[in-house]
């Protein structure tokens, strides 16, 4: 039956070529699996590609950790792989997530410290983290004579505040008085809601001790 519908898999597919195939029916006594090509839309043939290249350079990360530990592909997967698959929901997960989180969630799935420690290092070594940007309206107001110093002077000490402690750019900018905004930009985002809520903490203190006062309001994108 399958040589009535092509006589060279070659007609359809290039040597190493990977392709994505729909399975039609099974027939286990005869040990034979029908599969359509055409039957496979557009969108599906890409997800399934996508997860593939992605579960091969997971696997390939994994086989890294497994060489720092001195143990084998094999010995990994059966130690702790296979669990954080099943939590992470693909291996390559596993290392973007540490990449961008850090490695807490390791220590509550209960991972050696060599292991973390492995796990960690490849990933910040071998994933690229994406930059994140956080944002919030701040409302800032001096009614002193010389009133626009103050704000300018506080919100110049927010901006370096925010430098000092990690962000890789933060922007502070009127979007008409008495309302900035405030853009603050990195690549861990629980480290970026720390800064942004140190900036915020510090515009409240600085200009009330200047007779001001001050208000935020965070922006959801």
């Amino acid at each position: 039956m399958i040589q009535s519908w092509f006589h060279d898999i070659k007609d359809y597919l290039r040597p190493g070529q990977k392709a994505v195939f729909r399975v039609i029916r099974v027939d286990a006594r005869r040990r034979l699996v029908d599969v359509s090509l055409r039957k496979v839309k557009d969108e599906e043939r890409r997800e399934k590609l996508t997860k593939w290249k992605r579960t091969l350079r997971g696997v390939k990360l994994l086989e890294l950790v497994a060489k720092k530990l001195n143990i084998s592909l094999d010995r990994a997967l059966q130690d702790f792989g296979w669990k954080l698959e099943d939590y992470y929901g693909d291996f390559l997960s596993i290392f973007e997530n540490v990449a961008k989180y850090g490695p807490d969630d390791l220590r509550k799935l209960g991972l050696s410290d060599d292991v973390i420690n492995a796990i960690t290092e490849i990933a910040r070594e071998r994933i690229e983290v994406e930059p994140v940007e956080i944002s919030g309206i701040i409302r800032v107001i001096s009614i002193k004579p010389d009133g626009v110093k103050h704000v300018r002077d506080v919100l110049l000490k927010a901006m370096e505040l925010a430098k000092k402690e990690g962000a890789e750019s933060v922007k502070i900018y009127t979007i008409g008085p008495p309302r900035y905004r405030i853009d603050i930009t990195g690549k861990d985002p629980k480290k970026l809601e720390q800064v942004l809520k140190d900036v915020v903490n510090l515009v409240t203190t600085e200009i009330k001790k200047r007779g001001g006062e001050a208000s935020f309001t965070r922006i959801s994108e």
